[in-house]
């Protein structure tokens, strides 16, 4: 569920001008570092790192498609 949120928030993102789509990226990045959230250190970056590769994925011109998780 957070994944989908996390996947919907970031393709909308791809469709905004680039200093808007990187606000966007910030944002989401900041609120889920692990130093931001250390009651749940291991799932924070565990999303982060899901979030940096969902980036990497959309730069290449993928897409986020649901069935990835």
């Amino acid at each position: 569920s957070i994944l989908k949120e996390i996947r919907q928030l970031l393709t909308k993102a791809w469709e905004l001008p680039e200093a808007d789509r990187k606000r966007v990226i910030k944002r989401l990045l900041l609120k889920w570092h692990p130093d931001k959230n250390p009651n749940i250190v291991k799932l924070a970056t565990e999303i982060t790192q899901t979030i940096l590769n969902y980036i990497r994925h959309l730069e290449k011109g993928g897409s986020l498609d649901e069935d990835e998780d």
